[in-house]
């Protein structure tokens, strides 16, 4: 009896102990299951990157290409477009920008505009960089787009151009939104073209704080005046992000754009931000004097002109175009997602100036909201540009036009919408006067060369000197430029006059890149235009 008990003492012991074996187990295996729920549930928001701004070479990069979402990032594009619309003359600094309910109702962080009120588009610029308003942001977005996500899908669009392969916009503010993505070398591509193709208005992201109806509006930028050459440009926040920031750095003529995204707090993310730029910004090359010709012609264009605080109206049928690739400056990188195609991108933001405007009578007019505020009066129709609904459901990453190259060789890009007219009534008052352009052509006989394409080589402070450089060009070139013609075309920024120094005559993009090729290797600087 007692070796029976004893063996069956045992039995249960070692049944204990199995069943104890197989309980830990599954606990463990359930503990493994949870974890990796979570981690998929909750990936990584980290990432971050550092260009050499005057090379476009990748100085650093962590998770850089990894779709993350951009939060208040957004308002950088925002921001892009209505330096666009205010280099094309179509609004300036002073244009009253309306809000409508829609537009007071986003939100915090916000300025608190009532519905039915009006700011500036300076105040609306100032209230985008330093509170980061998500209803300015919202009026600015339906005031030149029609709509918020009408305007959202014209980010889109430019993100394209751009060479923002992976990124979707779907509102002009950075509020949440599944579907809104991007990744921090996107976010640095944009960085390095605010600066690139709009510098005259580059200079309100150093701005720390601005007036608003009598109150001190600061930004959330530490990082001004912090550190040495820190110039811009935007910080971000949302739940879902973690804290972003894009920095640009200009010291001792280096220039570097960085991007960090998924920071736990402010102050973790501006630390890593400070050890990026102490880490790497000695690594960038610095500008060499040879690219002066280079910058001016870069910078040439001028701000846009002052308009009257009560412009006259436009007339009633207002056409508007479509947007052109062949003005395009950057067509999207390979989808592939190499570090080639990628580096690709960037140099081509670096190297080429923004889209041409047209000139009229192809002038594009301004649409306004849909939802407009109670006391509107008087309507006109506006065509806007509206691309096709399959716009919102592109995928950021297989949706990609010709990689650099195919476009220097003048490859039609895939179409990324095609944009059609659409009339919807706009406020009379609201319309704003399209300024004509302020450049005048030198050598008259220019203007009657054949050719689709041009190529500038500099801007000089006096048509002789422009003159010379043409012909220096001219005899150092050869045959390159033989079936051409040598123009010069004035420009006035600030009280000051520049001449530009051309070669036109160009029947294709092919042509005028390979001049510009040519020219180069002669120490010319040199980037082709569409006429």
């Amino acid at each position: 009896m007692y070796h029976a008990f004893r063996h069956a003492a045992s039995g249960i012991k070692i049944a204990a102990r199995s069943l104890l074996a197989v309980t830990m187990v599954g606990a463990v295996s359930l503990t493994i299951v949870t974890d990796s729920a979570q981690a998929a549930k909750n990936p990584s928001r980290h990432a971050a990157i550092v260009i050499d701004a005057n090379t476009g070479k990748t100085l650093f990069a962590e998770s850089a290409d990894a779709k993350r979402f951009p939060a208040s990032l957004t308002k950088m594009m925002t921001l892009y477009m209505v330096f666009e619309a205010m280099q094309a003359g179509r609004i300036n600094k002073n244009t009253k920008i309306p809000f409508s309910k829609y537009a007071a109702s986003r939100p915090p962080t916000k300025i608190g505009v009532a519905a039915g009120q009006t700011i500036t588009v300076e105040d609306a610029i100032m209230a985008l960089i330093t509170r980061s308003a998500n209803d300015a942001a919202a009026a600015l977005g339906e005031y030149l787009g029609g709509s918020e996500p009408r305007f959202a899908q014209m980010m889109t669009a430019k993100a394209r151009r751009l060479g923002m392969r992976s990124t979707t916009f779907r509102n002009a503010s950075g509020l949440p939104n599944p579907n809104q993505q991007t990744t921090a070398r996107d976010m640095a591509i944009l960085g390095i073209a605010l600066r690139q193709h709009y510098p005259q208005y580059y200079g309100y992201f150093g701005r720390s704080s601005f007036q608003f109806r009598g109150k001190t509006i600061n930004g959330h930028n530490r990082l001004l005046g912090r550190i040495e050459g820190v110039d811009g440009i935007k910080t971000g926040y949302v739940n879902a992000s973690g804290y972003n920031l894009v920095t640009s750095v200009n010291r001792d003529g280096r220039r570097i754009v960085a991007v960090v995204m998924g920071g736990n707090t402010g102050a973790s993310r501006d630390a890593t931000m400070t050890r990026l730029i102490q880490a790497h910004l000695e690594k960038a090359t610095p500008s060499r004097r040879g690219n002066d010709a280079l910058l001016m012609a870069r910078n040439d264009a001028p701000a846009a002109p002052a308009v009257a605080a009560t412009p006259s109206p436009l007339p009633r049928a207002v056409p508007i175009p479509a947007e052109r690739a062949d003005q395009q400056p950057v067509l999207v990188a390979d989808a592939s997602g190499s570090t080639g195609s990628a580096q690709d991108a960037i140099s081509a933001v670096i190297s080429r100036q923004p889209p041409i405007p047209a000139q009229q009578p192809e002038m594009l007019a301004l649409a306004s909201p849909t939802q407009r505020p109670a006391a509107s009066t008087s309507s006109q129709l506006v065509a806007i540009p509206t691309p096709k609904a399959s716009i919102p459901n592109v995928d950021p990453v297989t949706t990609a036009s010709a990689n650099t190259a195919a476009a220097r060789m003048g490859l039609a890009p895939k179409p990324v919408a095609a944009v059609r007219n659409e009339p919807i009534a706009v406020p009379q008052e609201n319309v704003r006067q399209p300024q004509p352009a302020q450049t005048t052509v030198a050598m008259a006989a220019a203007n009657d060369v054949a050719g689709a394409w041009a190529i500038q080589i500099g801007s000089l402070p006096s048509e002789n000197q422009a003159q010379e450089m043409l012909n220096k060009a001219a005899q150092q070139a050869g045959s390159t430029l033989r079936a051409t013609s040598p123009m010069t075309e004035t420009f006035n920024k600030g009280n000051n006059t520049f001449y530009r120094a051309r070669f036109v005559g160009f029947e294709t993009k092919t042509a005028a890149w390979d001049a510009c090729d040519a020219l180069k290797k002669k120490k010319f600087s040199c980037y082709a235009i569409a006429r």
